[in-house]
């Protein structure tokens, strides 16, 4: 049913993941003073790591958390002396119980795209909302 639930968030073939591992949600800051996140589902998709955020209530700083915890995730598993170009895919889905964005549209993907021409910048960056409209 996992499998079949991130194929379908992610709009790939589920034929295509050959592999989901659950891995530890907590995300520990890295200094005494730094903030402690726990995830709802963290998973390492084949070679992209994918968090799932299921929220209810909304929070007007809803958007930079997501922002925050793809971050730690993105950056959490390159190690020193490794290159930048090992960071791996890294995706958040955020399936919340309100109104995010405007329009009918239930999904909404953000990338990061260069402002003037849409070229994508990195496809190593992707979150996913989707909402329950109202």
């Amino acid at each position: 049913m996992l499998h079949d639930f991130v194929a379908s968030m992610l709009d790939i073939p589920s034929e295509s993941i050959t592999e989901i591992m659950i891995t530890n949600p907590e995300m520990p800051p890295e200094t005494i003073s730094g903030k402690f996140s726990r995830r709802d589902l963290s998973l390492r998709v084949d070679d992209r790591l994918v968090n799932v955020e299921i929220q209810v209530k909304e929070h007007a700083d809803y958007r930079d958390r997501t922002l925050f915890y793809w971050a730690k995730l993105y950056t959490s598993e390159l190690k020193s002396g490794e290159e930048y170009g090992d960071l791996k895919q890294t995706i958040a889905i955020n399936i919340i119980n309100f109104n995010m964005f405007g329009g009918e549209d239930y999904h909404t993907e953000v990338v990061t795209a260069i402002k003037d021409t849409g070229e994508i910048f990195s496809d190593k960056f992707s979150i996913h909302f989707f909402e329950r409209k109202r």
